[in-house]
């Protein structure tokens, strides 16, 4: 009656129907992530709400927006450039009025380094 599959050749049973699985189970782990998904589905838009409240309409004009506005950097050591070329602080004063001269009503941006 035992045939190749039941013997493991040292005359006893074979371990065969209660060899361990070497493969993982992840239907739990699928389960899981399924219903945490439909609870921060559900949960989500609830904390984001706000307070409510009445925005006043207002009629103005578009702004606007320079393609690119003027960028001033000071370096920590004191070096200063005007938008990607170093310029000295004497020079400063005069290339400013020069654009300003050509872009009206341009913006512009300082950036300074924090010490």
């Amino acid at each position: 009656m035992a045939g190749p599959l039941l013997s493991n050749g040292r005359g006893g049973r074979s371990s065969y129907r209660h060899r361990p699985m070497g493969d993982i189970n992840v239907t739990p782990f699928v389960d899981v992530m399924l219903v945490l998904l439909v609870v921060f589905m559900i949960t989500a838009p609830l904390i984001t709400q706000g307070v409510q409240i009445n925005l006043p309409e207002v009629q103005n004009e578009a702004m606007n927006e320079e393609k690119e506005p003027i960028s001033i950097s000071i370096k920590s050591n004191g070096d200063l450039y005007l938008q990607t070329q170093k310029v000295k602080r004497e020079e400063l004063p005069e290339r400013l009025k020069a654009i300003a001269a050509l872009r009206k009503n341009t913006s512009v941006l300082l950036n300074a380094d924090k010490n």
